[in-house]
């Protein structure tokens, strides 16, 4: 349980420092912790108990484990006829080294199916990538006017981030990207119905730069996009911008003397 108030703790410093809401899972090991977490949202967490690992697993759709989405988890399905975690941690060792890998990986399938895999927490690797972006399928965006405002809302948000990682890790990001996505209507699935593009350019930023940078080079992209968009009337259902592939920089106090003029 002392878990449990170290990921409250976590949640409500989310929300007092970013104004954001999140949900948590504290279990035995990260799989578990992970499958709780989806399980109360929004702005909830949820607690699983060793004695609870078995109910949880037992009807849990077999592309739910990690690696199963994909060509193997269908081929276990066809060729074992298993559709759940429970019905796959029924079968024998021997019965499921064939389909898999190796036997040691056999072995790991068969732990995720009992709740039993050991996977280790890591510390987060760098980003290759920050996004901002924001629906507007209730009031679609009509003006460039608009458009130049959230552009320089998302830039600011992004601006933060990229300082932050580029005093703490030494990188940039050295390209942007606008993505625009119009018509269409919301579902859980996502966008149905619409029509979306980006465009990507190259963004300048190193130990000089500021949000200004980012929404210059985002607006120069998004004026692209509208010039080849045939002259429609503007009705955005969903805008973003992102910045990616970062540089490593030489420390800050091993400058060259002309980027004190930058």
């Amino acid at each position: 349980l002392a878990a449990a108030v170290v990921v409250s703790r976590a949640r409500r410093a989310v929300t007092d420092e970013l104004g954001f809401t999140c949900s948590g899972g504290v279990a035995p090991n990260k799989q578990l912790a992970k499958l709780g977490c989806g399980l109360h949202k929004p702005n909830q967490q949820t607690v699983v108990f060793p004695r609870h690992v078995a109910g949880l697993l037992r009807d849990l759709p077999l592309d739910r484990l990690a690696g199963l989405g994909g060509d193997l988890g269908r081929r276990l399905k066809d060729e074992l006829g298993v559709n759940t975690a429970g019905e796959l941690a029924a079968v024998p060792l021997h019965r499921l080294a064939p389909h898999c890998a190796d036997e040691a990986h056999a072995r790991t399938v068969l732990a995720m199916a009992t709740g039993q895999h050991a996977d280790p927490v890591k510390d987060q690797a760098a980003y290759k990538s920050f996004a901002a972006s924001k629906n507007f399928f209730r009031s679609p965006l009509a003006t460039t006017a608009d458009v130049d405002r959230w552009l320089a809302s998302f830039a600011d948000e992004l601006w933060e981030r990229v300082r932050k990682e580029r005093d703490a890790r030494c990188r940039a990001p050295t390209n942007v990207t606008v993505s625009v996505t119009s018509g269409g209507a919301h579902r859980f699935s996502g966008t149905v119905s619409a029509q979306t593009a980006s465009r990507s350019g190259p963004l300048r930023v190193g130990w000089g730069g500021s949000a200004t940078t980012i929404a210059d080079a985002a607006r120069a992209l998004y004026k692209k996009w509208a010039s080849q968009g045939g002259g429609g009337p503007l009705a955005l259902t969903c805008l973003g911008v992102g910045v990616g592939q970062f540089e490593e920089l030489q420390k800050e106090g091993k400058r060259g003397i002309m980027t004190m003029f930058k």
